[in-house]
């Protein structure tokens, strides 16, 4: 009877006998995995009857991600030459597929793993998080451990898992990872054995493990999604609208996949339909939605498990202009300390909410995760993002400043109109100088008589004005923020010479 099943999987190399011979589990037509399970069968070992699968099903129209498949594939490779075991910590922000390629490598290479494949959903963006000892119950139960044999003390449990798979050919899916303290204790001790960790957060205490960060699709790879998903000649009928889509999607997988879902199930919606709903940026967010599939709802499990301070920064960093920002602008829009903001930062990079550009220092959001920032600020106070603008535009005054004082010295103005206002106030300042009055006090009544301070204060801040009403364009705007980051210092002057 196994020579009879080991000859019509020799034969067939399309499925192999799984889970106790009753089963049939498809498998790649692969010469070492059909010749690992022969040897198996002809041996009339139990391996096969006691072999551990509990995978999720495999992605039919699982696209792209073909350099880190052979990344990690080679990996396992050189793992096996070394005889060691090997663990690849997937990470990537929310909806980019980590879990899709997990099983997909899992289904891809499961086979060549003799005692069987594990997987576990850790529900590290739960707000309570499985439990290690938990997942080794039930490991220990899909490897043949009866449940009244498995210690209930946590440091019995643990001795009793490493011997349970110690020595075993192994593939274990950890899948939604909270944090390397969750994962530690799951890993297997000794050699022949693959670990695949999912987590949206980068887990940088893991040693000895090969990452994988993912990006968002290249456009190509986006296009070849939608393809498989609502078929080429809907796509090759609006080509420069299936683009678009993509590109309101940011090329994120959840995000295609919920807007071909929707394409594909909308009777007589075309793809400049959903073009259109998708270019109203206030309704992206909720537009990508589909049954119990919303990028908003996967965005949330991962601000919800930020701390306060990192959600804070997250929301607040909304109302930065331009493609990136570092620490200086966060610490201005959020009112933390510089370094404390470059921690939040950091923080926000580890959970995949801002990704790192490639200057040291500078990050930048995916543009749905900018969109779903913005849904946050919104529903702040209205004063307290007034307050948050104002402190962003002063430090961007400043800023401005320190570069033109690097870069050299202001262009030659005409300030006629600004030096006859100047030299007007400066008569009072010079008569009040020459005054030798009895007692500060009475010094004091004169000075505010004359109004004169906020005489000089109401020029300091003309000055800009006038000169970008002078200069249009961009030097203008460059004059403007000269003008009034100048004013701190003018003023600061300005209470000595009165004094």
């Amino acid at each position: 009877m196994r020579r009879d099943r080991a000859l019509s999987v020799e034969a067939g190399g399309e499925a192999a006998v799984a889970v106790g011979g009753d089963n049939v589990a498809p498998v790649i037509t692969n010469p070492v995995v059909n010749n690992t399970l022969n040897l198996h069968v002809l041996r009339e070992e139990p391996t096969l009857v006691s072999r551990a699968r509990n995978l999720p099903p495999g992605v039919p129209d699982f696209t792209g991600r073909v350099a880190e498949i052979e990344v990690i594939e080679r990996e396992v490779l050189d793992g096996r030459k070394g005889q060691r075991s090997v663990t690849a910590v997937v990470t990537g922000k929310p909806g980019v597929g980590k879990t899709c390629l997990a099983v997909h490598l899992a289904h891809r290479m499961g086979m060549t793993y003799e005692d069987g494949e594990l997987y576990a959903d850790l529900r590290g963006v739960d707000d309570r998080p499985a439990a290690s000892e938990e997942i080794m119950a039930r490991f220990m139960q899909a490897l043949g451990v009866p449940e009244k044999e498995i210690p209930g003390d946590p440091a019995l449990r643990l001795d009793a898992y490493r011997k349970t798979v110690t020595g075993r050919s192994l593939l274990i899916i950890l899948d939604n990872a909270a944090d390397e303290k969750q994962v530690r204790p799951l890993l297997p001790p000794s050699a022949g054995a693959l670990v695949l960790v999912t987590s949206r957060n980068r887990l940088m205490g893991l040693e000895s493990v090969h990452r994988c960060d993912l990006e968002t699709f290249p456009i190509s790879t986006s296009l070849d999604f939608m393809r498989k998903v609502v078929g080429d000649e809907v796509v090759d009928r609006e080509p420069h609208d299936a683009q678009r889509v993509a590109e309101f999607c940011g090329h994120l997988p959840l995000a295609l996949r919920i807007a071909a879902i929707r394409m594909h199930s909308t009777r007589n919606m075309r793809l400049s339909d959903l073009a259109r709903e998708l270019g109203d940026e206030r309704e992206r967010i909720e537009a990508l939605r589909v049954g119990d599939l919303a990028v908003r709802a996967a965005f949330n499990l991962s601000y919800r498990k930020m701390g306060k301070g990192a959600r804070n920064a997250f929301k607040r960093l909304a109302h930065v202009p331009g493609a990136d920002f570092g620490a200086g602008i966060c610490s201005a829009v959020t009112g933390f300390e510089v370094r404390q903001a470059s921690r939040m930062l950091q923080k926000l990079s580890e959970a995949n909410l801002v990704e790192q550009t490639e200057v040291p220092g500078r990050f930048r959001f995916h543009d749905l995760l900018k969109v779903f920032s913005r849904e946050k600020m919104e529903k702040d106070p209205a004063d307290r993002n007034q307050d948050d603008r104002r402190r962003m535009f002063l430090w961007l005054q400043n800023s401005a400043l320190k570069a033109q004082f690097t870069l050299g010295a202001c262009s030659r103005l005409k300030f006629r109109t600004m030096e006859v206002r100047r030299s007007t106030l400066s008569k009072p300042r010079h008569l009040g100088w020459s005054r030798n009055f009895p007692t500060r006090w009475r010094a004091w009544v004169w000075l505010k008589r004359t109004n004169l301070p906020n005489m000089w204060y109401a020029w300091l801040w003309r000055c800009p004005v006038f000169a970008k009403q002078w200069v249009t364009g961009a030097s203008g705007r460059r004059l403007s923020m000269l003008g009034h980051g100048l004013l701190k210092r003018s003023m600061s002057r300005l209470w000595l010479s009165c004094s």
